[in-house]
């Protein structure tokens, strides 16, 4: 895919949140590049906005950050949701697993308080 002159607003929104992945995964540019199977060079296009990946990609670039793929849409990074996701996901040191049972426990103690109040 030919790169933008001007990038796309929402790519340079993915290509910022690919990057801070990335560099929360302490992983080098080239290392994401091979465990994704996508080129350097086109990575390096997609994390500065100047392409709009495909689904394909965004799946193979999920895969190379062991990370689901609507977690890298998660975008903008000033969305409250956004950020009680990437405080679980940081306080569980970047384990999807262990962030996904901490956000379910989350959820059940505030339900919990909810259903107190009601009664």
């Amino acid at each position: 895919m030919p790169s933008r002159r001007a990038p796309d607003p929402f790519a340079v929104l993915l290509g910022e949140r690919i990057r801070l992945l990335r560099k929360e995964r302490k992983m080098s540019l080239p290392e994401l590049a091979k465990v994704s199977g996508i080129s350097r060079g086109h990575l390096s296009d997609i994390e500065r906005g100047r392409v709009v990946m495909t689904m394909r990609t965004l799946a193979a670039l999920a895969v190379g950050l062991q990370v689901p793929p609507f977690l890298i849409c998660l975008v903008p990074k000033d969305d409250p949701q956004i950020l009680v996701v990437d405080l679980v996901l940081e306080a569980a040191r970047g384990d999807i697993k262990e962030a996904a049972k901490d956000l379910r426990e989350l959820i059940f103690e505030i339900d919990r308080k909810i259903r107190r109040r009601s009664s």
